[in-house]
């Protein structure tokens, strides 16, 4: 009696994104379904960041029951982690999002400089009254956040895609079976390079050679789990560069040739993530 084994929930989800790996009978092809969760591209939560100019922010007063905000200038170099988000009232009927941030560090006393407040705002110079301090709350628009990006640093997390592999421990063969998973890892972006580094694991589907009850030699795609660890880099925002080192495994007796043996995957000018 043929008998299947599935593998209950999914075998790893990082950070809301994963896939699930399912072994199948060996008379079936394998499939692979996965989460695609959106891109953590605008989400500062828990990041540090920083800007390299004077700009403006809004001070909130914690002190009050009812948060009240005042304009403030946040100097170049001063340390922000970012704590969530916040709606503020800019009394022209539209809600503006806001990244509400704690003030980790501010450098030392600099002769002041003007600093754009924003439209309609006159400027500000950064002097002792209005200079942010350390432990202060500020929040700065999400909107100017996506425009101008700051310098940042923090986890990171998303969906891994590898359309091919290059097997140089294995067959020496270049493979088009995808892997699909979840990564997890630590970006540090600057204005014009955003690299990612990640650990990943999830399934791919892969071919083997699998001989049947009359004797005959098949070829049949399996399920695989893979993982690994990868560099993924994002230049101006635009163009992507990727390099990924994984291993698949289906199984000693799974007939797939390049089972535990590593692979590399390059990418110029497309993406590996989502």
């Amino acid at each position: 009696m043929r008998t299947r084994i599935y593998m209950l929930g999914c075998l790893i989800s990082l950070a809301a994104a994963g896939a699930c790996w399912a072994p199948v009978a060996a008379a079936e092809p394998a499939t692979v379904k996965f989460a695609n969760p959106a891109s953590d591209q605008d989400s500062y939560l828990s990041d540090r960041i920083y800007y390299k100019f004077d700009r403006h922010v809004h001070r909130l007063d914690m002190t009050r029951a009812e948060r009240t905000s005042s304009d403030a200038c946040l100097p170049m170099n001063a340390r922000l982690k970012v704590r969530g988000k916040a709606t503020l009232d800019s009394g022209n009927g539209t809600p503006q999002e806001m990244l509400v941030s704690t003030v980790l560090s501010v450098p030392e006393e600099k002769s002041g400089s003007s600093t754009d407040a924003g439209p309609g705002l006159p400027a500000l110079r950064c002097n002792q009254s209005n200079t942010v301090r350390a432990g202060d709350v500020v929040m700065i628009a999400a909107e100017d956040m996506r425009e101008i990006r700051p310098h940042r640093s923090g986890l990171t997390y998303g969906t891994l895609l590898v359309p091919y592999k290059y097997q140089f421990r294995g067959d020496r063969s270049i493979s088009g079976g995808s892997t699909l998973g979840g990564y997890l890892g630590y970006r540090e972006a600057a204005t014009g390079l955003d690299m990612q580094f990640i650990v990943f694991a999830g399934a791919s589907n892969v071919s083997a050679q699998l001989a049947g009850s009359d004797g005959k030699v098949s070829e049949r795609n399996l399920a695989a789990l893979s993982y690994g660890v990868g560099v993924l880099g994002t230049l101006k925002s635009n163009f992507e560069l990727g390099l990924v080192l994984g291993v698949d495994r289906a199984g000693r007796n799974s007939g797939y040739a390049n089972h535990g043996k590593p692979w590399l995957a390059l990418s110029l000018g497309f993406p590996f993530s989502n």
